[in-house]
């Protein structure tokens, strides 16, 4: 049977997590698609597809990337396997630009099931956007073949993946120990782990359907008291319990452990929190 729950399992403080994560790391999906498309033809219709879009954070940004105010002929179409995810995605569409609710769609299903459905017509999308998703995605190389049958001649991959573990310096253990068993999760899952970034692009050169146009690593980084510091902290949280849950070596006493070990490293100025490393992808369909 299809799991269609969120993979983290939302509740209100991951919603909380997800939009403060969202306020950090929205400049650089922003610059992708600057990157991608600097300029939009208001005269131009364009088809985007975001892949994986959780509770909908990066569907105003994409909305008014693409102007779909100004052309009602534009439209975005969403794929989501989580019901839970889909409910706060449609009361955030109808909140924050419920001027072009009718121009976005919502897919609730698997890549594989669209594609064997003809749900997305083949060599329709002009824009294929992904954040933090493919680390999550089975049968990653079937996946990104699906996904560039969907792009139009000259269509556009934009993704912005994670591509290595976080880390503090001085490093801790116990916060390695976390990492790695998110990782293990992940993977025994069926998912692709954190070098999912540093994996996509060598899967797009070797199916040589692509023409790869940027590849961008990048760090956050932040000390504590710091806004970078809030969020990973609640992400390693997020990450490393739910990893308990999932096939993960990490148990009840670690969580315990680390927030006492999280306190006193936020009375450090000694301490530097660094992120899963990101980049960003962008390639065109030849």
């Amino acid at each position: 049977m299809e799991d269609h729950r969120y993979v983290l399992g939302y509740t209100q403080t991951e919603g909380e997590r997800l939009a403060h994560q969202h306020s950090i790391v929205v400049q650089t999906s922003q610059e992708a698609l600057n990157v991608a498309f600097p300029v939009i033809d208001p005269k131009r219709d364009y088809n985007v597809l975001e892949v994986g879009s959780g509770v909908g954070l990066m569907i105003p940004v994409l909305a008014s990337h693409f102007q779909l105010a100004g052309n009602p002929n534009s439209k975005i179409t969403s794929i989501e396997p989580s019901h839970e995810s889909i409910a706060t995605m449609k009361k955030r569409i109808q909140i924050v630009c419920p001027q072009v609710e009718s121009q976005i769609s919502i897919i609730s299903s698997n890549i594989q099931g669209i594609f064997s459905q003809n749900l997305i017509p083949k060599g329709s999308i002009d824009c294929i956007f992904t954040r933090y998703c493919l680390i999550y995605v089975p049968e990653l190389e079937n996946v990104l073949s699906i996904l560039t049958e969907w792009l139009k001649p000259g269509g556009k991959f934009v993704f912005h993946e994670i591509s290595e573990n976080m880390y503090y310096q001085p490093r801790e253990a116990l916060i390695e120990k976390g990492c790695q068993a998110f990782d293990q999760a992940v993977e025994k899952a069926g998912g692709n782990g954190v070098k999912v970034g540093k994996i996509v692009p060598k899967i797009l050169a070797d199916q040589d359907k692509v023409t790869i146009d940027h590849v961008k690593p990048f760090v956050y980084e932040g000390k504590p008291g710091t806004e970078i510091w809030k969020w990973l902290q609640e992400l390693f949280l997020s990450l490393a319990t739910n990893s308990q849950t999932r096939g993960g070596h990490w148990t009840d006493q670690d969580t315990k452990d680390v927030t006492d070990k999280f306190k006193k490293m936020s009375e450090s100025s000694e301490v530097v929190a660094y992120s899963f490393e990101q980049t960003t992808i962008i390639a065109t369909l030849k």
